[in-house]
C-alpha cells in the first residue's frame, strides 16, 4: 500500500467528507489509504498520488468518486439480516400499518437507503407479500436506492448466489427464486415488480429527487450513519423526519441506535431492538413497544454472527483438489499483492485464480490459503471455504485468526458446537481475543444460556476496557473498541442485566 502523507490524507478526508458525508478521522486514515489506493488501480491511474491530486478538485458525481465510495464502503449484506429487525416489522410494525390502510387506500411507501446489492429491499417485499394475501389489491412501493451504481446494477437483476442465502429457511428459495445457474437464483416477477432501484446521494440528494414530505411509512437505513460525520448524518436524519408520515417509522441497525442522533423521534425500545418513531411532540423520550406474538409466518431465520471475510493479516498441505496452474518465473510478493488488492475490490474469483498462481510458487503460503477461504465464503462455497481454512490450520496452527475464521465457517453450516471448539482454540492460543469471547457469548445467548453469555461479555468488557476507544480490532471488518464496547452494553441491557 502507498504510504501517503499526513496532508494528502487530512485534504482528502476533509474532501470526502464535503463530497460524500462518509467520515475519515486520523485513526481510520489506514482505511482511507487503503480504499485509495484500491479506486486507483481500479481506474487505471498513473498512481494513487495524481489520483488524490485530482479528487480534490473532483465533481460529486463523478465516476471516479462513485468507485472511491464502493472502496470505502463494506457492502456486507444478506437475506433477512438482523433477524430481530424483521421480527418487529413481521409481528408489530406491518400488521398494524396494513390493519390501518385496509379500509383506506390500501397503499404503503416504504424506503430502503443504503441498499447496496438489494437482499433488504427484496426481504422487505417477500414479508409483506407473506402478510397480505390480497396483495395485488394493494399499492405497494418500495424504493430503493444507493449511491454505489456496481451494486444497483446487480439488485437490478435480482440474480443472487447461495452466500446471499446463508441462514436462510428452504422456504425461502423454493418459494421466491428461479434457479438460473449452478448456485444462482433469481427472484420471481411477483417480487420484483414491488420494488424500484436508484442511485441516491443521501448528503447530496438530486434536485427535486426527494418525495412529498409526511409521504413514506417507513425508512430503513441500516449500517449506512455509521460511514457519516456527526453533522451529515445529523442532516441526512433530519431529511428522514420531513419525508415520513405522522407515525411513520424510522428503522438503523442495532449498533446505530442512539437518541443524540434522532432527538426529533420517538424512541421505541423492543426486546432486541430500538426504532424511531415520528411522533407530535415525541422528541427523543422512550417507550416500550408491544410484547413480541408469535409469527404468523416465518421469514428466512437468520442467524446473528461474527463479521469475518476480512484479510488477514501478511504456512504446507495441498489445497483442494482442482487444476492448480503452473508457477510462473515472477516476483512472488508482486502476486500476492494483486491478490490481496482484488479480495479488497470484492472481485472474488479472479483472487482465487491468482492465489493459486501463489499456492503453485509457494505451496506453504497460510496466508493465502485463509484468503482463499474467506473468497470462497464469499463466493458461497462453504465447503470449500471450510476445505482451505482446514489447509491453513494444518500449516500453521498457532494462528488464533485462523480459527476463528473456521469458527465463523462452522457457524454458517450450522455446526454451532465444532464453531464453539474453535473459539475455545483461539482463547487457548490468545486469552485476551475480544471476538472469541464475544462470539461465545453470542452462542451462548442463542442457546439460552444466560449465565455463560454474560460471564463472556463481561470478559470481554474488561480487555476492551484496556485498550483505546477508537483501537481497530482485527479481523472485525472495521469494528473499534468504543463501538463493540457500546454493543455489548446494549445486549446486556435487553437481558436485564445492571451494567
Amino acid at each position: 500500500m502507498i504510504a501517503f502523507s499526513a496532508m494528502h490524507l487530512g485534504v482528502i478526508s476533509d474532501r470526502i467528507t464535503e463530497v460524500l458525508g462518509l467520515s475519515f478521522p486520523e485513526e481510520r486514515w489506514r482505511d482511507l489509504a487503503r480504499g485509495i489506493t484500491a479506486a486507483a488501480e481500479e481506474l487505471g491511474c498513473a498512481s494513487p498520488e495524481a489520483f488524490v491530486e485530482w479528487l480534490v478538485h473532483a465533481p460529486p458525481e463523478s465516476r471516479e468518486i462513485e468507485v472511491l465510495a464502493r472502496n470505502l464502503m463494506i457492502g456486507e449484506t444478506y437475506f433477512f439480516r438482523e433477524k430481530q429487525v424483521f421480527s418487529i416489522l413481521q409481528e408489530t410494525i406491518f400488521p398494524t400499518l396494513i390493519q390501518s390502510r385496509r379500509g383506506a387506500d390500501r397503499q404503503l411507501r416504504i424506503w430502503c437507503a443504503g441498499c447496496s446489492s438489494g437482499e433488504e429491499p427484496f426481504s422487505v417485499a417477500i414479508l409483506l407479500h407473506r402478510l397480505i394475501p390480497d396483495i395485488e389489491d394493494w399499492r405497494v412501493t418500495i424504493h430503493a436506492t444507493d449511491i454505489n451504481p456496481d451494486a444497483l446494477k446487480k439488485a437490478g437483476q435480482g440474480i443472487y448466489t447461495e452466500w446471499s442465502f446463508r441462514e436462510t429457511e428452504p422456504w425461502l428459495k423454493r418459494e421466491y427464486f428461479t434457479e438460473v445457474g449452478r448456485g444462482r437464483y433469481e427472484v420471481v416477477p411477483a417480487i420484483r415488480r414491488m420494488v424500484t432501484f436508484s442511485r441516491y446521494n443521501l448528503v447530496h440528494p438530486p434536485a427535486g429527487s426527494l418525495p412529498d414530505a409526511g409521504a413514506i411509512d417507513i425508512i430503513l437505513c441500516r449500517n449506512v450513519l455509521m460511514y457519516f460525520s456527526p453533522g451529515q448524518a445529523q442532516g441526512v436524519v433530519s431529511r428522514f423526519y420531513r419525508l415520513l408520515n405522522q407515525d411513520g417509522w424510522l428503522i438503523v441497525s442495532v449498533t446505530e441506535a442512539s437518541a443524540h442522533l434522532f432527538p426529533q423521534f420517538q424512541g421505541v425500545g423492543f426486546p432486541q431492538a430500538m426504532l424511531y418513531q415520528k411522533k407530535a411532540g415525541g422528541g427523543s423520550q422512550e417507550r416500550t413497544g408491544p410484547a413480541a406474538t408469535p409469527p404468523a409466518v416465518q421469514p428466512a431465520r437468520v442467524k446473528r454472527r461474527p463479521r469475518p471475510l476480512l484479510p488477514v493479516t501478511p504456512a504446507a498441505a495441498p489445497g483442494p483438489t482442482w487444476p492448480v496452474p503452473a508457477p510462473e518465473p515472477t516476483d512472488l510478493a508482486t502476486h500476492r499483492n494483486e491478490v490481496f488488492s482484488l479480495f479488497t475490490r470484492q472481485r472474488y474469483r479472479e483472487a482465487m485464480e491468482r492465489g493459486q498462481r501463489v499456492l503453485a510458487i509457494a505451496p506453504g503460503d497460510a496466508d493465502m490459503m485463509a484468503l482463499l477461504s474467506r473468497c470462497s465464503a464469499n463466493l458461497g462455497d462453504l465447503a470449500e471455504a471450510k476445505e482451505w481454512c482446514e489447509q491453513a490450520i494444518l500449516a500453521r496452527r498457532t494462528e488464533p485468526a485462523f480459527h476463528y475464521l473456521m469458527s465463523s465457517i462452522l457457524q454458517e453450516l450450522g455446526e454451532e458446537g465444532e464453531a464453539i471448539r474453535s473459539l475455545q482454540r483461539v482463547l487457548y492460543l490468545d486469552q485476551d481475543a475480544v471476538l472469541a469471547h464475544y462470539g461465545l457469548g453470542n452462542l451462548a445467548l442463542r442457546r439460552g444460556d444466560t449465565g455463560e453469555a454474560v460471564r463472556q461479555f463481561s470478559i470481554t468488557r474488561r480487555i476492551l476496557a484496556t485498550r483505546e476507544e477508537d483501537e481497530e480490532i482485527p479481523d472485525s471488518g472495521g469494528l473499534n473498541t468504543g463501538r463493540l464496547a457500546r454493543n455489548i452494553r446494549i445486549t446486556m441491557e435487553r437481558m436485564g442485566e445492571q451494567v
